[in-house]
Protein backbone atom coordinates (compact mmCIF):
# COMPACT_ATOMS: atom_id res chain seq x y z
CA UNK A 1 0.00 0.00 0.00
CA UNK A 2 1.51 3.28 -1.10
CA UNK A 3 1.64 6.19 1.34
CA UNK A 4 -0.99 8.11 -0.11
CA UNK A 5 -3.76 4.91 -0.21
CA UNK A 6 -2.74 4.95 3.64
CA UNK A 7 -3.95 8.48 4.42
CA UNK A 8 -6.42 7.90 2.07
CA UNK A 9 -7.89 5.35 3.88
CA UNK A 10 -7.25 7.02 7.58
CA UNK A 11 -9.01 9.85 6.63
CA UNK A 12 -11.92 8.21 5.30
CA UNK A 13 -12.14 6.45 8.89
CA UNK A 14 -12.63 10.48 10.20
CA UNK A 15 -16.21 10.58 8.87
CA UNK A 16 -17.09 7.44 10.80
CA UNK A 17 -16.30 9.35 14.31
CA UNK A 18 -18.57 10.66 17.19
CA UNK A 19 -17.80 14.47 17.46
CA UNK A 20 -21.37 14.94 19.08
CA UNK A 21 -19.59 16.62 21.92
CA UNK A 22 -16.99 18.94 20.34
CA UNK A 23 -19.60 20.60 18.54
CA UNK A 24 -21.81 20.76 21.45
CA UNK A 25 -19.43 22.93 23.10
CA UNK A 26 -18.79 25.26 19.98
CA UNK A 27 -22.77 25.57 19.38
CA UNK A 28 -22.92 26.69 23.05
CA UNK A 29 -20.26 28.77 22.53
CA UNK A 30 -22.16 30.38 19.72
CA UNK A 31 -25.31 30.61 21.38
CA UNK A 32 -23.70 32.71 24.19
CA UNK A 33 -22.62 35.22 21.54
CA UNK A 34 -26.09 35.11 20.31
CA UNK A 35 -27.85 35.53 23.45
CA UNK A 36 -25.37 38.64 24.05
CA UNK A 37 -26.01 40.03 20.77
CA UNK A 38 -30.34 39.40 20.91
CA UNK A 39 -31.71 43.30 20.72
CA UNK A 40 -33.93 43.36 24.58
CA UNK A 41 -37.46 44.83 25.23
CA UNK A 42 -38.63 41.50 27.60
CA UNK A 43 -35.73 39.63 27.59
CA UNK A 44 -37.62 36.64 26.34
CA UNK A 45 -35.79 36.48 22.80
CA UNK A 46 -32.45 35.69 24.63
CA UNK A 47 -34.23 33.63 27.38
CA UNK A 48 -34.89 31.84 24.92
CA UNK A 49 -31.96 29.99 23.00
CA UNK A 50 -31.18 26.58 23.29
CA UNK A 51 -28.47 23.84 22.12
CA UNK A 52 -30.25 21.01 20.74
CA UNK A 53 -28.77 17.91 19.61
CA UNK A 54 -30.65 15.55 17.41
CA UNK A 55 -28.42 12.69 17.08
CA UNK A 56 -24.58 12.00 17.02
CA UNK A 57 -22.67 14.48 14.81
CA UNK A 58 -25.99 16.77 14.70
CA UNK A 59 -26.07 19.65 16.62
CA UNK A 60 -28.51 23.00 16.32
CA UNK A 61 -29.34 26.45 18.05
CA UNK A 62 -33.12 27.20 18.53
CA UNK A 63 -34.54 30.30 19.53
CA UNK A 64 -37.85 29.41 20.17
CA UNK A 65 -40.11 32.23 20.53
CA UNK A 66 -42.46 32.44 17.59
CA UNK A 67 -40.76 35.91 16.08
CA UNK A 68 -37.13 35.20 16.55
CA UNK A 69 -37.08 34.56 12.82
CA UNK A 70 -38.28 38.38 12.18
CA UNK A 71 -35.76 39.97 14.41
CA UNK A 72 -32.94 37.65 12.70
CA UNK A 73 -34.10 38.20 9.28
CA UNK A 74 -36.77 41.32 9.49
CA UNK A 75 -39.87 41.82 7.01
CA UNK A 76 -41.83 44.65 5.17
CA UNK A 77 -42.57 46.95 8.19
CA UNK A 78 -39.60 45.94 10.60
CA UNK A 79 -35.38 46.03 10.01
CA UNK A 80 -33.23 42.94 10.56
CA UNK A 81 -31.28 43.24 13.94
CA UNK A 82 -29.62 39.61 13.31
CA UNK A 83 -27.70 38.29 16.34
CA UNK A 84 -27.56 34.59 15.30
CA UNK A 85 -26.02 35.12 11.86
CA UNK A 86 -23.38 37.58 13.36
CA UNK A 87 -22.57 35.07 16.36
CA UNK A 88 -21.44 31.94 13.93
CA UNK A 89 -18.85 34.33 11.97
CA UNK A 90 -17.58 35.49 15.07
CA UNK A 91 -16.95 31.87 15.71
CA UNK A 92 -16.10 31.57 12.10
CA UNK A 93 -13.13 34.11 12.28
CA UNK A 94 -11.56 32.99 15.22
Amino acid sequence: MKAGDKLLKQLGNLKNMDVTSGLEVGMEIIKEDAVNRAPVDTGALAGSGNVITNGVNNVEIEFDVPYARYVEYGTAKMQAQPFLRPAMLWVKCL
